[in-house]
């Protein structure tokens, strides 16, 4: 406990003791005083969690779909209409441009990023927008992968690798449709088909390792230390060991919604998003749901983790952060203030305040760590503004 001197009082008592100097000096032995303990040190404050806060916003001028990729120094939008564009990631401000319209993500793969457009696949130098190479006959990817420093490409019934030369490494075909982005670990590369089934190709040949039959299509999938997840068209969630041949692990099928995009996982629990406004985090070997929490409102994509938080952006455009061990929420994040208007646009003294547009997330990426986030949301007058968060050591409480 600490004590807190009031000098005012301290003044006053002054003021009422005897004002007689002393004159005489002290000839005795000294008088023994009672030594008294030195005050207990203060506790320590509280250490701060990390919390996501607003970094930057910025207006774009992109009208048709929009991906993005952020990596550590930069983040490279894409644009169906228009091109790429790669900015800095500090604070927004466009290094280079290229028009190359597509309508997948960029994939960032090392030094270079990767854009399929036109049928084209095209490496551009991250740091200065040169191309390195070019596949004049890449198809039409549905999903791009970065895996073992190869890019693989899904596209049809064909999944396809070139190294980081731009050489074809291998290609394989499947016996149907590729219903859901390739997934990869280790030295397998996944992929859900509509015929309901499940393949495995060896990562560096593309040789068929092995092919299993489901009871459902996947929707999404996830590879993660020896199991492979999918939420399949059912509904239902789907947990299988990857072993030299697929083995059936765990289903969680409890009259739950459909999911909201792709889950993710720790060595712990997998935490997915549902459409009926909740996060939920199951065990990784057993299935059993360890919590869910409502989040009032709707998921727009699916969890990604970073520091003790799994965090959702709902649809609009806020970012939800719980406590990945009970769901407990952390303070609430608010997005970043808009820029001042120009001194010429500037409201005149007593006019009424602008009322705030309401917005909608158009889609996100997360940096490679998790401390970085972007989104672009739409106002409802159609504008499109970039929204950079990150995640830094400031007080974030825990809702009781």
């Amino acid at each position: 406990m600490t004590t807190t001197t009031s000098w005012g009082v301290v003044i006053g008592l002054s003021l009422l003791l005897p004002q007689t100097p002393v004159t005489t000096p002290q000839t005795g032995p000294p008088v023994p005083t009672t030594a008294q303990a030195p005050a207990a040190p203060a506790p320590p404050a509280a250490a701060p969690s990390p919390a996501f806060g607003p970094a930057w916003r910025q207006k774009v001028e992109v009208a048709g779909t929009v991906g993005m990729v952020v990596t550590d120094t930069t983040l490279v939008t894409t644009d169906s209409d228009a091109g790429v564009t790669a900015r800095a990631l500090g604070d927004g401000h466009v290094l280079w441009a290229a028009p190359l319209p597509s309508r997948l993500p960029p994939l960032a793969a090392g030094t270079f990023v990767v854009v399929a457009s036109g049928g084209r696949l095209v490496a551009l130098d991250l740091a200065s927008g040169q191309p390195k190479w070019t596949v004049n006959d890449a198809g039409d990817p549905t999903s791009l992968l970065w895996h073992n420093a190869l890019v693989m490409t899904a596209s049809g019934t064909t999944v396809r690798a070139w190294g980081a030369d731009g050489k074809e490494t291998w290609r394989q075909e499947a016996d149907s449709r590729i219903a859901a982005p390739i997934a990869a670990e280790a030295e397998l590369v996944f992929a859900g088909l509509e015929g309901q089934k499940l393949v495995a190709f060896d990562a560096k040949t593309g040789a068929l390792r092995w092919a299993q039959s489901l009871e459902t299509v996947p929707k999404t999938l996830l590879a993660f230390q020896g199991r492979v997840y999918f939420t399949g068209q059912d509904g239902d969630f789907y947990a299988y060991l990857q072993r030299p041949q697929l083995q059936w692990d765990w289903r969680y099928s409890n009259r739950l919604p459909p999911a909201v995009g792709a889950p993710v996982t720790d060595d712990r629990r997998l935490y997915v998003a549902f459409l009926d406004n909740t996060v939920r985090a199951f065990d990784v070997k057993i299935g059993n749901e360890r919590w869910h929490q409502p989040i009032g409102a709707r998921p727009a994509a699916g969890p990604f983790l970073v520091g003790e938080h799994a965090c959702v952006l709902t649809t609009p455009g806020n970012l939800v952060m719980l406590r990945r061990r009970d769901g407990a929420f952390a303070l609430p994040a608010k997005p970043a203030a808009p820029p001042a208007p120009p001194p010429d646009t500037a409201a005149a003294p007593g006019a009424k305040p602008a009322i705030i547009s309401r917005q909608t997330l158009l889609t996100y990426a997360v940096g490679p760590d998790g401390t970085i986030v972007v989104t672009v949301v739409v106002g409802d007058d159609g504008s499109r503004t970039l929204v950079a968060w990150r995640y830094s050591t400031e007080t974030a409480p825990v809702a009781k």
